[in-house]
């Protein structure tokens, strides 16, 4: 989230310039544009996995979320998680299996079983929240008070029974539990035309990396970002960017530890993540000049 925009040029004095006269220009350097950046953790939130077992990352999941019990222990939301199997059907369908809130997850905390039927994710979640709200496994899940982030993981297209929950009623229903409740998505390129769309409040990440994906979508979760879009476009890449934290700025370097995409006009970070209460400053050069100032006769 961008916090303040600040211009360090000059622009010179405000005078009255008769309308029969142009104003000459002067190339008086370029601006200097400073963008504030505030790291804003959301917590506490409930991290619903919703899984899709033809889908091969979803038996890598625990190698590709290693890395990330790390930085949850270090950023220190109040975090929980649970599994949903979209492909669940019988006396498991809508069921969230493996409710937890501390690291190390219990064993097999993502192992779903072999698909009865083509994952239906939309209906699966309805069902869970909704229409079985008071079974137990699904009682523990939801915490008072706790943002809800799902996450589909799947490359197929959904299958849900369009009579047990439209689309429209989905999105209402979904929409309906808290103002920040989210739907991400973690796909192959596949599947990334009809997920493009099928987001809610969240993002979706394509596996070019399972790490990355899940890096990504763990992040949206609870609230941390590594790539940040500035507010006007530099006539080079920045070359360094502050993270303030605690009173104390440390200084990153262009390429070493973030990199600069001119088709989007943003930064990010490679490996660093600026922690939680932390704000980023992005200092660039605009090209341009600017009026030259004048003087009452």
């Amino acid at each position: 989230m961008v916090i303040a925009t600040w211009l360090l040029g000059c622009n010179g004095d405000d005078t009255t310039t008769p309308p029969e006269h142009s104003t000459p220009l002067e190339d008086t350097g370029p601006e200097l544009v400073t963008d504030l950046f505030a790291q804003d953790m959301i917590t506490p939130v409930d991290i619903l996995w919703v899984l899709d077992r033809d889908f091969d990352l979803v038996g890598n999941l625990p190698e590709a979320i290693d890395p990330m019990w790390e930085v949850l222990l270090l950023a220190d939301p109040s975090w929980q998680m649970g599994v949903l199997d979209a492909s669940a059907g019988g006396n498991r369908y809508a069921l969230i299996t493996k409710v937890w809130g501390s690291w190390p997850p219990p064993n097999g905390a993502f192992t779903v079983g072999t698909p009865a039927e083509a994952a239906r994710f939309d209906e699966t979640v309805y069902s869970a929240l909704a229409l079985r709200s008071n079974a137990p496994e699904n009682k523990e899940f939801r915490r008072s008070g706790a943002s809800l982030y799902t996450v589909y993981v799947t490359e197929a297209e959904d299958a849900s029974d369009r009579e047990v929950v439209s689309v429209r009623d989905f999105a209402d229903w979904y929409a309906s539990l808290s103002s920040t409740a989210r739907i991400g998505v973690i796909t192959s390129s596949d599947g990334r035309n009809y997920w493009r769309d099928r987001t809610v409040g969240a993002s979706m990440f394509e596996v070019g990396s399972e790490k990355a994906a899940v890096r990504g979508a763990i992040l949206e979760a609870i609230g941390l970002e590594v790539t940040f879009e500035l507010t006007n476009t530099p006539s080079e890449p920045p070359r360094e960017v502050e993270v303030i934290y605690r009173d104390h700025a440390t200084i990153y370097e262009l390429d070493q530890d973030y990199t600069w995409s001119a088709p989007d006009n943003t930064i990010s970070f490679k490996r660093v993540i600026p922690p939680p209460d932390s704000t980023v400053r992005v200092i660039y050069a605009l090209d341009g000049a600017t009026p030259a100032p004048t003087t009452a006769d």
